[in-house]
């Protein structure tokens, strides 16, 4: 009894946001001010976050912090490159995970890869091929990540896939 009288939510700190509004990840979480603070299940509110928001590549536990302070962090992933269909441009991250449409001001910082044909796409899901191949999506994500962790990002303007199956590339200077 006295643990659903006493430690209502009544502070909810958001950290690690620079995509998403506190207000956005606070909704999404599901967590409201009033909440009991040892009541809501960490799990399903992980699940949510990740479900809403497809920038959150990572989401540690909520944190509890007596006597009425819940702490939500979360990791972002970023935009790294796009894919273009037809007329549309949409962002993926290091890991080949559909984030959504480009902005005209996001496409200048993204890597146009080519010469991919992809299947159905899924925010919050990962790339796959039309021909449901997903070999050229796991190389895809190891030359991604490969280029994010030697720096390599910022110099190469496009990538594109070419009828053997080989890549090329095209970068600055």
């Amino acid at each position: 009894f006295v643990m659903s009288v006493f430690f209502r939510v009544s502070i909810i700190e958001v950290n690690g946001n620079e995509h998403y509004t506190d207000e956005e990840i606070i909704s999404a979480s599901g967590i409201e001010p009033g909440d009991n603070l040892f009541f809501f299940d960490r799990f399903a509110v992980s699940s949510r976050v990740f479900a809403k928001l497809p920038y959150v590549e990572e989401f540690p536990p909520v944190e509890r912090r007596l006597p009425n302070k819940v702490v939500i962090t979360v990791i972002e992933c970023k935009a790294m490159a796009c894919i273009n269909v037809g007329d549309e441009y949409w962002t993926i991250d290091h890991n080949c995970k559909i984030l959504g449409k480009a902005t005209e001001l996001e496409l200048s910082g993204l890597i146009p890869i080519y010469g991919f044909d992809p299947g159905t796409l899924l925010i919050g899901e990962r790339l796959t091929e039309n021909s449901g191949d997903e070999s050229r999506v796991d190389f895809l994500i190891t030359v991604l990540t490969e280029l994010q962790e030697r720096g390599l990002t910022d110099s190469t303007q496009s990538i594109t896939f070419t009828e053997g199956g080989s890549l090329s590339f095209r970068s600055a200077g």
